[in-house]
């Protein structure tokens, strides 16, 4: 199966934290939409700090890689403040 590999990225930190695995895009920002408004998550406290990228790809029969280009944008946690 081929499942997908996101980051969320700190702008205020200018990096991108650690992968994470999600079976699609909806699935991601889902995840992440509910991490912007978890009240006790740093994502929370600073939503126009951070947003979510598709970094590629991951086939677990194979075991691979396949990154994408340039990180694809999906949202600004900003998007997902109270919804």
């Amino acid at each position: 199966m081929i499942i997908k590999i996101f980051s969320i990225n700190d702008v205020k930190a200018a990096s991108l934290g650690q992968p994470f695995f999600a079976v699609n895009k909806g699935i991601a920002v889902r995840m992440f939409s509910d991490l912007v408004n978890d009240k006790n998550s740093m994502v929370s406290k600073h939503p126009d700090d951070f947003k979510l990228y598709m970094l590629g790809e991951f086939d677990d029969n194979s075991g691979g890689l396949s990154p994408v280009a340039q990180p694809e944008f999906l949202h600004s946690a900003s998007e997902f403040v109270n919804v």
